[in-house]
């Protein structure tokens, strides 16, 4: 009987398939990194389940015995050291799938939102005012949108956007023009999408390659008036230079649901933009992406389910 050791809030769903699977689920949330090296390393987990809270560092790692298995329940590893567990033979993997819609209608709000500037039309008439002509927004029909990451959320916020009556375009290294033109995406170079983007969606890891990829230099090269959305991970986007350029009016609005820094600190550029001027076309979110009530049951679900079918393999 494999013993699962649950680190982070997960949908109730999972401890129980694991149950009724004849694995032991314990949830000991909000672990300290020490107590969290204490557990795996005196409690002989077999496997550990995570969401984002949760650091697998590799001091957390070294102390962890007999570990097997890490499931994160959500896109990307960004909290595992995956190069610690590979030493150790821990198999480390995770439920890209899981909350894909979850994340792209985020994606299509935070459009929406951006367009017909909601949040500041919201604020104006919660203070008393009525200002009609202060909030003129633009359609998003015939609008192009610009996809940089193609895989399963960028492919799904490009459908959808596409549904609306937008055109599609897109760069990702590792999707074939083929397979984009059988979405209806046209491929293009990053350099041409920024040029053609009306709304530019990033959809892309956090990797040395992309670090402040989108930089001044390619935002300046984007249509005036122009949005930007990253719900995808900070650090990709170079939030001083986006700052300074909403302040210049050269990007006509941005929305973040991911930061360099989470929570974001009070010196951040954007937020101190947006304090400092409560009519700025700016939107942020405290990464909620993939929290949606189905989403998570999903992911809760397929991560029990990736436990139980691995030990019946191992």
């Amino acid at each position: 009987m494999p013993k699962v050791l649950i680190a982070d809030a997960l949908a109730p769903k999972a401890a129980a398939l694991l149950t009724e699977g004849g694995a032991q689920a314990d949830t000991r949330l909000k672990l300290k990194p020490e107590e969290l090296a204490a557990a795996l390393r005196d409690d002989s987990y077999d496997a550990v389940l995570v969401r984002s809270d949760t650091k697998l560092t590799r001091a957390v790692l070294e102390q962890a015995q007999g570990l097997k298995l890490v499931v994160r329940a959500g896109v990307g590893l960004d909290n595992v050291d995956t190069a610690a567990a590979q030493e150790r033979g821990i198999h480390v993997t995770n439920t890209p799938a899981a909350t894909t819609t979850s994340v792209a209608e985020l994606v299509i709000g935070l459009m929406l939102a951006l367009a017909r500037r909601i949040p500041s039309a919201d604020r104006s008439v919660r203070a008393g005012h009525w200002e009609r002509k202060a909030f003129m927004g633009r359609e998003l029909r015939g609008a192009t949108l610009g996809v940089l990451g193609l895989g399963r959320i960028g492919g799904e916020v490009a459908r959808i956007a596409m549904a609306m009556g937008m055109r599609a375009v897109a760069y990702d290294p590792y999707v074939t023009a083929a397979l984009m033109s059988a979405q209806g995406v046209t491929a293009l170079p990053m350099a041409q999408v920024l040029q053609d983007a009306h709304v530019l969606t990033i959809h892309l890891p956090l990797t040395d390659e992309t670090a402040n990829m989108i930089n001044r230099t390619q935002m300046l090269s984007m249509a005036p008036g122009a949005f930007i959305i990253n719900a995808a991970r900070g650090g990709v986007l170079d939030e001083a230079a986006l700052a300074d350029l909403l302040r210049e009016g050269h990007i006509g609005g941005a929305a973040l649901d991911v930061y360099e820094h989470e929570p974001p600190t009070s010196d951040n550029p954007l937020l101190a933009l947006a304090n400092s001027d409560p009519n700025m076309n700016i939107i942020f979110t405290p990464h909620i992406g993939a929290s949606t009530t189905e989403g998570q049951v999903t992911a809760a679900i397929q991560a029990a389910q990736i436990v139980l079918d691995f030990f019946k393999q191992h």
